[in-house]
């Protein structure tokens, strides 16, 4: 049989590999994820998918040819994204007609335990290419509601409200 492979690999590591599975009749390389930094794509095989991950401290920019990879989720606090920085990114890629895909904490249809929802990401994605705004604030008319809003989807849990009656409290101020 036939096995298209796909891996994750540095830079450095990249030529090694590549050459092990020239030697291989029975596998093909057609998607490989980049970690470290990447500034410039070493020479590739023609339709090979490329994805960079990026933090979300770094640019959101990527080398020609190559797709943006974003985590969601993981085992560090700076992993899972806020809102507001999902959001940006999206909006980045929609403006720019930038291929990106996200992984990790988009286990949920929506925002559950910290992670972001898949149809809240669709959804995000939808608004970003109708011109809307990913993350959207409430209209003037209730702005002064945006800071309870934007307390109950607080990136970290501390951040957030300790039980409904707190959230309570705050509106009836």
């Amino acid at each position: 049989g036939h096995l298209e492979l796909a891996l994750v690999s540095t830079v450095e590591e990249l030529a090694d590999v590549r050459n092990r599975l020239a030697t291989q009749q029975n596998l093909t390389l057609v998607a490989v994820e980049l970690r470290g930094p990447v500034e410039t794509l070493p020479e590739l095989p023609a339709g090979l998918r490329v994805f960079v991950e990026r933090s979300w401290c770094d640019s959101f920019e990527v080398p020609d040819g190559a797709m943006l990879k974003l985590r969601c989720g993981g085992a560090e606090a700076g992993d899972v994204p806020s809102s507001t920085q999902l959001g940006g990114a999206i909006e980045h890629c929609v403006r720019h007609d930038q291929a990106f895909k996200l992984t990790a904490g988009l286990h949920h249809a929506v925002r559950t335990d910290g992670e972001h929802g898949f149809l809240n990401v669709l959804a995000a994605v939808g608004a970003a290419i109708d011109g809307g705004d990913p993350v959207p604030k409430l209209p003037e008319k209730l702005a002064r509601l945006q800071p309870l809003i934007d307390k109950s989807i607080a990136k970290q849990p501390a951040d957030r409200f300790a039980a409904g009656f707190a959230f309570d409290a705050d509106l009836a101020r």
